[in-house]
């Protein structure tokens, strides 16, 4: 069984993000989906989970340089992430 972990609207509060950082490493999921609103919030957790992190700019990311769609399978199931 594939095990995500979704984080969404962050708005760069720092101390909510550093507690979802410890709870994914706690849970160990295989990846974690990052739905916008805090590009940098993104950034910081890509550099500290144990496990990947797929992530999309939301619509409050108004000068991200990153992809506003991602995809990205598991088991055989294609999921497509974003924020409109």
């Amino acid at each position: 069984m594939v095990r995500l972990g979704l984080i969404s609207d962050s708005h760069f509060a720092g101390l909510w993000v550093e507690r979802y950082l410890a709870l994914a490493n706690r849970e160990k999921y295989d990846a974690v989906f990052f739905m916008g609103d805090g590009d940098s919030d993104a950034r910081w957790l890509e550099r500290r989970l144990d496990m990947p992190l797929i992530w999309v700019a939301g619509n409050c990311d108004h000068y991200a340089d990153h992809m506003r769609e991602a995809e990205a399978a598991f088991e055989g199931h294609r999921i497509i992430a974003t924020q409109i």
